[in-house]
């Protein structure tokens, strides 16, 4: 039988991200580290918008919306777009590490 993935999937800005079941890799949304902090994560939405995680002020739940702070402003708190990526001690079957990321891209693949 084939693995599932877990995938965190980027849909639209402003809309909340899933975390979905896949059978392939390709179905899952790219995030790669932004800024200084290296702790915000940037994807690209099926229509082609650069968007960051997020948490929704309102409903505590992670969005995507536009990447905040990029210009280097001082007075901007980019703090709502900060997530430190762990990784995973649950054992498997087959070892997968939590986070992969290409060396070619430098892009995330988020899994569990």
């Amino acid at each position: 039988a084939e693995e599932q993935i877990f995938c965190l999937k980027a849909y639209e800005k402003g809309k909340s991200v899933k975390l979905r079941l896949f059978f392939f890799e390709f179905y899952c949304s790219k995030w790669k580290p932004l800024s200084e902090s290296k702790m915000q994560l940037s994807s690209i939405t099926k229509s082609g918008e650069s968007v960051c995680l997020d948490v929704d002020s309102d409903s505590n739940n992670i969005v995507t919306k536009s990447c905040k702070c990029l210009e280097g402003n001082s007075t901007c708190d980019p703090k709502s777009q900060w997530f430190k990526l762990v990784t995973s001690t649950r054992s498997r079957f087959k070892p997968n590490p939590f986070l992969q990321i290409s060396p070619y891209s430098k892009t995330l693949s988020l899994s569990v």
